[in-house]
């Protein structure tokens, strides 16, 4: 999970998607700020490392659609995902 420090609530919103996801027991990394992340009209963007959504992103795309939220996809420029397959990012509310 990275988010936008600039962002009013970014970290706010980032921690409630840590929550969630460690509720549903995904294996998830903390918050964790940074300044180089894409730009989503919504404000969260899937990052992958792949050239195509692993399953447990594409998951996560289709239960934010449920509820009118569109993420952006991006391919992972600037190692924003570290060792795993895909992060969320959050860079406004």
């Amino acid at each position: 999970m990275r988010y936008s420090p600039s962002a009013s609530d970014a970290l706010n919103y980032a921690n409630d998607f840590s929550t969630i996801f460690k509720a549903v027991n995904w294996n998830t990394v903390g918050a964790e700020p940074t300044e180089v992340l894409p730009y989503s009209s919504s404000g969260l963007t899937i990052v992958v490392r792949a050239e195509r959504l692993p399953p447990s992103a594409e998951a996560l795309r289709d239960a934010l659609r449920i509820y009118g939220i569109e993420a952006e996809v991006a391919r992972d420029r600037s190692s924003l995902c570290g060792s795993s397959n895909f992060a969320l990012a959050v860079t406004k509310p």
